[in-house]
């Protein structure tokens, strides 16, 4: 949760299951969301969540391990067309190291997005030199738990990835 109340749904595509079917990914985001919203409005039931800004999700994509076959068209469209359901509801996106081969696609599919989707996106790139920046941006958007939480997370993956090289 952020500091505002607000879930924050992290995904990383290296730890992603079965990420190569465009289908079944569209199917998991379409359940997440809808799980998400069905925890908000019992929240609103409960009293909590009062305010529009609580309302709404965030979205961290880490893209440690993003490849060329997570390249896949029918994947952005149908990421494309979920998120045009949820324009009020989605809080923010942070794209955590997007690598180059990702703008391509996001290029694509960016003019696709409804203009209020597309303002809550922003990109980050965190490495092991940089993480403090990183952090400081996360505390922005986050609150400092959640800021510290994710921070540990990517460094993780970071060093993972570096230990394996």
């Amino acid at each position: 949760w952020d500091a505002t109340g607000r879930p924050v749904l992290y995904t990383n595509f290296a730890q992603a299951y079965d990420r190569f079917d465009a289908n079944n990914n569209a199917r998991h985001m379409m359940a997440l969301f809808d799980a998400t919203v069905w925890w908000l409005a019992q929240q609103r039931k409960n009293q909590g969540n009062a305010t529009a800004a609580s309302r709404q999700w965030c979205i961290v994509v880490d893209f440690d391990g993003f490849g060329l076959y997570d390249q896949n068209p029918k994947s952005g469209m149908l990421v494309a067309q979920l998120l045009q359901h949820y324009p009020e509801l989605m809080g923010t996106t942070i794209l955590i190291n997007a690598p180059t081969i990702f703008y391509g696609m996001y290029k694509l599919i960016s003019p696709l997005l409804d203009a209020r989707v597309r303002a809550k996106i922003a990109f980050v790139s965190m490495n092991l030199k940089n993480s403090e920046q990183a952090k400081s941006e996360f505390e922005t958007r986050f609150g400092r738990d959640m800021a510290e939480w994710l921070t540990q997370e990517i460094m993780h993956s970071l060093q993972h990835k570096m230990d394996q090289q």
